[in-house]
């Protein structure tokens, strides 16, 4: 990797407008200028996009888009996927009771609940509740214990092995040190195999496969 500049942003605001001036400085600096033929790797934040829309071609985050599928499918009532859903309003109803009790304490691990800006938020919250599932029981009240008896342990792991492909390749892909846009193709593609039907899914896997598999390329 070869780095050109990394220089103190020292603009009055973040706006579209002054990024674009911004970088265009100090490429220029170089003796570059960003036209048309020039291909910009930015993340996907509403002002990056703007400030990159014009006069370029700019790539988002591949991270990013991965993320807002899963994001999607355990969020929108379109997407479908009813069976995980349900899911994830129990273990998210169970771990905020947990947290706001501060009965962490009593588990082995810090379950962690979801954050909607957090890369693969689905799958650690889903993984941690796991990871701690034999010992919750204990320490939940009644209304929590009966959420708790409404999930099925092994489809719940089912699911949870399956968001863990999309939180490695996430991580794989946000590398900070290595190029990652030669993995971009094969990951998409791995993802998408990995999403193919098996005979042993359930049947709420087998809807969020089918809404993850559809949706890649529309991202």
């Amino acid at each position: 990797m070869f780095i050109l500049a990394c220089e103190l942003y020292d603009l009055p605001n973040q706006k579209a407008h002054n990024i674009r001036d911004f970088v265009n400085i100090v490429v220029e600096e170089f003796g570059l200028k960003i036209n048309e033929d020039i291909f910009i790797v930015s993340e996907n934040e509403p002002k990056m996009v703007a400030a990159f829309s014009d006069g370029v071609i700019r790539i988002g985050c591949n991270a990013h888009y991965i993320n807002n599928v899963i994001q999607h499918a355990f969020e929108f009532e379109e997407s479908c996927c009813s069976g995980v859903q349900t899911f994830f309003s129990l273990v998210q109803d169970i771990i905020t009771y947990v947290r706001q009790t501060h009965k962490q304490s009593s588990l082995s691990t810090c379950v962690q609940n979801y954050c909607k800006i957090r890369f693969s938020s689905v799958y650690i919250m889903l993984n941690t509740f796991v990871m701690v599932y034999n010992k919750l029981l204990s320490i939940l009240n009644t209304t929590q214990s009966q959420n708790y008896l409404k999930i099925n342990y092994v489809e719940l792991e089912q699911l949870t092995r399956y968001l863990k492909y999309f939180h490695d390749v996430i991580d794989k892909l946000s590398c900070e040190r290595t190029p990652t846009i030669h993995l971009v193709i094969s990951y998409k593609q791995f993802l998408l195999n990995k999403s193919n039907d098996d005979d042993d899914d359930c049947l709420h896997l087998v809807q969020l496969k089918r809404y993850i598999s559809k949706h890649p390329n529309d991202y």
